[in-house]
């Protein structure tokens, strides 16, 4: 919202500084103005004038909370004004100065001015009113979320060796592995894929504590995944026969998720181990592992550890993280 009602956005602000003549008083350019202000708003409402304002020096100086060795007060306090003035166009304003009623009211102005005619047009970058409360209440709600959210976001990062293998147009590194279904009819429609393809798709497109969908979750391996990276999941599934088979494979599974991240860890303490061998020295350090990563943006980077998952049952199961 504008503060000054149907300012267009391209819209001209005019600033003209008076410096009150020694001889005149606050109340002589008080009277003057206020008479070429009431010709302006008669004669130019309906051609480009939206409004203006005139202040006053107070005297008041403000230097940012610092008064060490500055000036506490102007001297120019009740001797300088601003006439401030808001139009459609410069073109309108320029024409209003034309008129025979303005230009004999602006000069008995310019007479009381010691600087003499001293007008500045601008362009409106900004204005507005202040929030509300509520409105207030809900900016500080937003900004405190954003600073979370990119706060999860450097603990979220992930290490540039994987971000340049994971990354890549094909990976190459990556192999199937059996499943234990002994159903061949559940078998045949589990379309499984290993536990590493899906838990690098979701450390590269999500961060921790998001919410990960799986609309054909089958054998569950996307839930693994999920709680191998600390993000909370959601899995859909027709056939409840997978359900059973999903809690088993969870709790089967529960040391690889545990030693996941420490895996991680260690690979990229490996990676490290080389490049220093190698005559590489890594400019910055992680601050949770005191370990050496190549980027600025792993310094905060946090794995999550899982230290216990709970099964509710074969629809619910919660785990428990390393704080």
């Amino acid at each position: 919202m504008s503060l000054i009602n149907n300012f267009p956005f391209d819209g001209i602000v005019t600033i003209n500084r008076v410096i009150l003549k020694p001889e005149y008083t606050l109340d002589d350019l008080q009277e003057r103005v206020a008479l070429m202000c009431e010709n302006v708003k008669t004669y130019h409402s309906d051609t480009g004038f939206i409004g203006g304002m005139v202040v006053l020096n107070s005297g008041q100086i403000s230097n940012e909370g610092s008064n060490i060795g500055k000036a506490l007060e102007s001297d120019l306090k009740d001797r300088e004004a601003l006439i401030i003035t808001f139009w459609k166009t410069y073109e309108d304003h320029e024409n209003s100065h034309k008129s025979d009623t303005f230009q004999p009211l602006f000069q008995k102005v310019i007479d009381v001015c010691e600087n003499g005619n001293e007008e500045i047009v601008y362009s409106m970058l900004w204005s507005g009113e202040a929030y509300t409360p509520e409105m207030a209440e809900r900016a500080k709600t937003a900004k405190k979320d954003r600073k979370e959210e990119k706060k999860n976001r450097q603990k979220s990062a992930i290490f540039w060796e994987e971000r340049n293998q994971w990354f890549s147009d094909l990976w190459q590194d990556l192999k199937g592995n059996r499943q234990s279904l002994h159903s061949e009819d559940l078998r045949a429609r589990s379309a499984a894929y290993p536990l590493e393809l899906s838990t690098r798709l979701i450390n590269m497109f999500s961060v921790q504590e998001d919410l990960v969908l799986d609309p054909y979750l089958g054998t569950g391996t996307t839930l693994l995944s999920a709680i191998a990276s600390g993000r909370n999941s959601i899995g859909i599934e027709l056939n409840e026969s997978f359900g059973g088979y999903i809690t088993q494979r969870i709790i089967d599974n529960s040391d690889v998720l545990k030693n996941y991240s420490p895996l991680r860890l260690q690979k990229h303490c490996d990676f490290v181990q080389q490049r220093e061998d190698g005559g590489k020295t890594l400019k910055y350090l992680n601050t949770n592992y005191s370990t050496p990563v190549v980027t600025k943006q792993e310094i905060n980077l946090t794995l999550p550890t899982v230290i216990k998952i709970h099964t509710e049952n074969d629809c619910l199961h919660t785990a428990t993280y390393i704080d």
